[in-house]
């Protein structure tokens, strides 16, 4: 899966974990996502769990962390 189809799919979570990914494609790698992490275009919260990187990094309003926070 290349990375801006990956984004459309998974977009609506701010944060995922690789259970998440395999829900949406069961057929992907981890391998994919730990070069996606390399490259700087997925964070790491902790292990098993991600965000997608923007110009301004981390999402920051209380909401997002409030979501973060929990997971």
């Amino acid at each position: 899966m290349r990375f801006r189809e990956f984004q459309k799919k998974i977009g609506q979570f701010k944060v995922f974990s690789l259970a998440d990914v395999r829900a949406i494609d069961p057929d992907f790698h981890r391998t994919q996502l730990s070069q996606w992490v390399q490259k700087g275009l997925v964070g790491k919260l902790r292990r098993g769990h991600y965000f997608l990187r923007d110009e301004v990094g981390l999402p920051a309003d209380e909401t997002d962390l409030f979501l973060i926070s929990n997971r």
